[in-house]
């Protein structure tokens, strides 16, 4: 997303599309009864306190969710031709949109709803179980594979899309398709483990330590340095409470923020 909108501040979370699958998820859990809680929502420390009715009509809700977010991003950036920063504030915007829709289900629903999509809000891979795991990986590892064969088209595009399109690159379709595919991921992630913040912020920073940004190296790094991330995140909050677990997203949240606040600071280069 960072090198399709060419925007260092760009990831899920901070273009909205993470609440947007959020707001999906939660509709589909109040509106059309596709979770419940087995036991309190309120611990995180079991991998099955919310039991999933229907997997493919939350992760459809979720991804209908993101898109709304995506499409309106997509406009927005090509339309009205907004600036990076602009890019930033609308999707600023349409979180707290989506955060208003989300607390507006919350409040017609009942305990045993709301305590469900409080729990999903939470952001937390305890919950995961091999089924889950099995469709993200399927979901995961095509795109994965579509965005490193589009490695150099991305490379061209870091230039500007003009030098993009002289070079034989599909700007337009290479961004739509990019985007697309990207909010899947993130819905599906969003549907099976609520909001984890940041992480798709932080893990191409670092990853550009290490291999600058050239994209044949760049994207398979950020997918081992992401997992890295979520991991320790993971394996701290098991740590840091004796029992039960503290949500990965809270953890990701710390780590996060410092991070986007400094980009803000260096101001002229993002």
């Amino acid at each position: 997303m960072q090198s399709l909108l060419k925007n260092s501040l760009v990831s899920p979370f901070t273009l909205g599309i993470s609440h947007g699958a959020a707001f999906g998820a939660a509709f589909a859990i109040v509106v059309l009864h596709a979770g419940t809680p087995q036991i309190s929502a309120l611990r995180t420390s079991a991998a099955d306190l919310v039991m999933i009715n229907s997997i493919v009509l939350t992760t459809v809700c979720a991804f209908l969710g993101s898109m709304m977010t995506t499409v309106a991003i997509l406009l927005l950036a090509r339309i009205k031709k907004l600036s990076s920063q602009a890019i930033i504030l609308a999707g600023i915007a349409l979180s707290s949109l989506f955060v208003s829709g989300t607390i507006l289900i919350q409040y017609f629903s009942n305990e045993v709803e709301l305590a469900s999509i409080v729990f999903w809000t939470f952001g937390d891979v305890a919950r995961s179980n091999w089924k889950e795991i099995g469709i993200t990986a399927l979901c995961a590892l095509p795109v994965t594979i579509y965005f490193f064969l589009k490695r150099w088209d991305l490379n061209a595009l870091d230039s500007g899309d003009d030098i993009a399109r002289s070079l034989g690159v599909h700007v337009d379709r290479l961004r739509l398709m990019g985007m697309i595919l990207a909010a899947l991921i993130a819905s599906i992630v969003t549907a099976f483990h609520g909001v984890i913040a940041f992480l798709g912020l932080l893990a191409p920073h670092i990853a550009r330590r290490f291999v600058a940004s050239n994209h044949a190296l760049l994207i398979p790094m950020s997918c081992i340095i992401g997992a890295i991330l979520l991991l320790l995140a993971d394996t701290a909050g098991r740590t840091i409470i004796g029992s039960g677990t503290l949500p990965v997203g809270v953890l990701t949240s710390f780590m996060g923020a410092p991070l986007f606040l400094y980009l803000l600071m260096r101001g002229k280069n993002v």
